[in-house]
This record gives structure tokens, sequence and C-alpha cells, in this order.
């Protein structure tokens, strides 16, 4: 029975393999319908645990080990999405003080701008609204159009409600059909219907933590640890795109992104996770050595596209539910 306990305990253990980690904020905003954020406390005890039980290594050092076939098992490298200011501001002390390398991708066309985006700013208008919407609204701008239903304020908003989920509240269903609708606009007729919706809604202050950083923020959080990868201009779902969009898209925000650092980028995140064969292949073309989706698994060596690497979206959840779903089940 103890060999028989010993087998199953260490096939537990084997059973993760490498992985690439997906982070987009380190901040306990109000809501969070799409769980982007870890707290600022969770993510440290995060690092901390990765630092004793994994193999951290920078996303060029594990894709080079991971061609080189020497990839360890309990490899894992950090990344962050997107180019939110609290990545500078809360999670790079943390990862330099733990000696801990990670790759920020930039939506570089957002950078600089003082705007949040679109999905932020929608959550907040949406799902904390203080006042009820008393009738139906249509919102409607080049050629889309949205009806929006009464909303009540009979129960407040919940927190722990994720968008993927069933919606069970007004504002929550609101929220869903919005997000749909406008996840696909191209940003001019997106921002139209931003602006609609700040006339029904109401414009609100976020915090500036939540915004893009400034390019004077992203050179300051570039070093020896923090390295910069491209994630789009616009954050546009690229098979949404003509090619020649979506090429210029590809190509476009690593040469601002490498303007920004002074450095070679050699990495790309799709956003969204968008992504088709002729995608991957425009990416590569572009001169990406890597390039990360938001499929969530771990790495298998032998059965890996450089240009489609699998990524685990992490949650605010405490280290040993991390080191668990990574595969280290006897933390």
């Amino acid at each position: 029975m103890r060999r028989l306990l010993r087998r199953m305990h260490d096939w537990f253990r084997r059973r993760g393999g490498p992985a690439i980690l997906m982070y987009h904020r380190i901040a306990t905003p109000d809501v969070d319908p799409w769980g982007l954020s870890v707290s600022p406390e969770r993510f440290a005890e995060q690092v901390h645990a990765l630092r004793a039980r994994r193999t951290i290594l920078s996303m060029d050092a594990f894709v080079a080990r991971l061609q080189s076939g020497d990839l360890p098992h309990d490899a894992v490298a950090l990344t962050f999405d997107d180019g939110y200011l609290d990545n500078l501001c809360q999670a790079k002390p943390v990862l330099e003080a733990a000696g801990v390398p990670a790759t920020v991708f930039l939506t570089t066309g957002r950078i600089g701008t003082g705007e949040e985006f679109w999905w932020d700013e929608l959550a907040r208008m949406v799902l904390t609204r203080a006042e009820p919407l008393s009738a139906g609204v249509t919102v409607e701008t080049g050629g889309l159009q949205i009806d929006l239903p009464r909303i009540d304020l009979d129960m407040e908003p919940r927190v722990t409600w994720r968008a993927w989920g069933r919606p069970v509240t007004a504002r929550e269903a609101t929220y869903q059909t919005l997000w749909q609708a406008l996840q696909g606009c191209a940003p001019e007729r997106r921002e139209g219907a931003m602006a609609q919706l700040r006339r029904v809604f109401g414009a609100t202050r976020p915090n500036p933590e939540g915004l893009p950083m400034s390019a004077a923020d992203v050179r300051r959080l570039v070093s020896d640890r923090v390295s910069l990868g491209a994630h789009g201009c616009t954050h546009q779902p690229l098979t949404r795109l003509r090619a020649p969009a979506r090429v210029e898209e590809i190509q476009r925000s690593r040469v601002e992104a490498e303007a920004l650092s002074a450095l070679p980028v050699t990495g790309f995140a799709y956003p969204h996770g968008d992504r088709d064969a002729e995608t991957i292949e425009m990416v590569r073309r572009a001169g990406y050595q890597w390039a990360c989706s938001t499929c969530e698994a771990t790495i298998d060596p032998l059965r890996t596209n450089l240009h489609d690497l699998s990524r685990i979206a992490v949650g605010n959840w405490r280290a040993n539910v991390l080191l668990v779903k990574l595969g280290a089940t006897s933390a």
C-alpha cells in the first residue's frame, strides 16, 4: 500500500509540467467581471511560493530551453497582459525583491493615453452605477444598435460574479450584452458607443493604477528582470481584421514596444487569445520568436508550437491553490 501511495504521489506531482502564467492586474478593484486582478498581498505570496517550489525563467530563457529540449518539468514563466500602471507600482517591486523575471505585453496604442481600457470603464459604469436606469435606452453608432433594459437597484453589485457565468441581475445581463457587442467593434465605432454610454450612465473616475502606463512609466518598468512583449496596438481580436490590418497590428505593436524600451521585442501575445492558423503564421513571419495564447494548459515539450504557447490564467488565489493547479500537490 505504501508503494502504491508513493507512486500515486509521484504521478500527481508530475502531472502539471512547465507552465506560462498569465496575469493582468495586481489590484483590488470594486468589480472584476473577468477575474483579471490578483491582490498585491496574494501576488507577493504567489511569487514567494513559486520561487521556493518552481524553476522560474524569463520568457526568452523558457523558450530557449524548450527548443533545446532541456526545459525543467517544474519551469514557470510570468507574463502580464495589456500594460496596466499597477504592473509598475505593485508587481515590479515584488518581482525585483524576489529576483523573479517577467514579461509585460503592451497594448501599445493605449500607452500614454491616460484613458481606461474600455472593458474596465464599461464594468464600472454598468456594474457599480449608483442610480437606476429608469427606462430602456438604445445606443446606436456607426450601424451598431444596442438596446438597454431598465435597471433597478434592487440588488447590490455582486463582486464575485464573472462575465462567463449566467447573469442574475439586470446589471450583469446588460454588461454581458454590451461587452459582446463592443468587443469586436472597430475602435472608432466602439468609442462612439462608449461616449453615448457615458451620457446614459454618467462618467466615472478610475483608480489611476487601473490606467495604461505612460511612456515614462514603461521606461521605468523595463529592467534586467522585466522585459516587454507586444500585444497589438488596439487590442482588437485579430481574426476579425482584414489581412492587411492584421499584419499592421502585429508589426506596428512590435515597432512601438521596441521604441518604448530601446530593446528588442521577441514575443507577442494574441489579444483576447484570438488567433487562427493564418494569424499565427503572420506573427511568425513578422519575426517574433514566440507568441502566447490564452489557451488554458501547461506546456507539452513534445507538441508545442512556439507561436501558439498556452498559458494558465492566475486568479486571486492563495499560493497553495496556485501550486496545486500547477501540479505541485504536495504543497
